[in-house]
């Protein structure tokens, strides 16, 4: 039997399944158990994109601006859906044969192109980059069909946080702007060259151990007034 084509109308995450309108003759299919490329009881990978609400679920003559077209295949006489394809217009094919892109339904979105740049980038424009250009590269409209964007979550306000087990080493950036890094043990920064602290505030240094500044050539206090030993 050859493969038919169908409109999901609904996911299921919880059995990894779908409805469907069949394309060829409007036939509806519930609980269709969708394919994975890899699954196990404790491992693999699950993201059956939610389909946007609309008054009749089963009317596949209005577009969602998420539409997924199953390719639909039978086994044991049952149906299942062994893959999916693109629909003729959409935000996600690029001109680009060595780039990889990835999307996630909440605008979230992972990039490498063929010079090994790699983006990972958040709609609120919170972003990180390996690449030979340090900035964000801008993706809206580079699909394509050119009508790429990013439209959902992108005023949300995101914090970004690293942190080793137990708290051990706990980096935080917050969307203001205020940096914190929190350390159970010694911090060493080393530079072959200068290092320079800059602030338009106050700096300030506090520590219940020694002090100890030491330098093999001069070293300089420069201020309106120096004052020792005052809190």
């Amino acid at each position: 039997m050859s493969k038919r084509l169908a409109v999901v109308v609904a996911t299921h995450p919880e059995d990894h399944s779908v409805d469907l309108v069949m394309a060829d003759t409007g036939e509806r299919m519930v609980g269709v158990q969708v394919m994975t490329m890899n699954g196990s009881s404790r491992s693999g990978t699950v993201d059956l994109p939610a389909v946007p609400e609309k008054a009749n679920k089963w009317d596949i003559s209005q577009r969602t601006g998420q539409d997924q077209i199953a390719v639909v295949d039978v086994i044991n006489k049952q149906p299942v859906v062994s893959g999916f394809l693109y629909p003729q217009v959409n935000q996600m094919l690029s001109k680009d044969p060595k780039r990889l892109v990835g999307r996630h339904q909440s605008d979230v979105q992972w990039s490498i192109d063929g010079d090994a740049n790699v983006q990972f980038q958040h709609p609120s424009g919170t972003y990180i980059r390996i690449g030979e250009a340090p900035d964000a590269e801008d993706t809206a409209g580079q699909n394509a069909d050119g009508n790429a964007k990013a439209d959902r979550n992108t005023s949300r306000k995101v914090n970004v946080r690293i942190g080793l087990a137990g708290n051990a080493v706990v980096l935080t950036m917050t969307p203001d702007g205020a940096v914190t890094f929190k350390l159970e043990k010694d911090f060493t920064i080393e530079a072959e060259g200068a290092i320079a602290m800059k602030a338009k505030g106050n700096i300030s240094m506090e520590t219940e151990g020694e002090f100890l500044v030491k330098a093999s050539g001069d070293a300089k206090i420069n201020g309106a007034n120096v004052r020792l030993n005052e809190g």
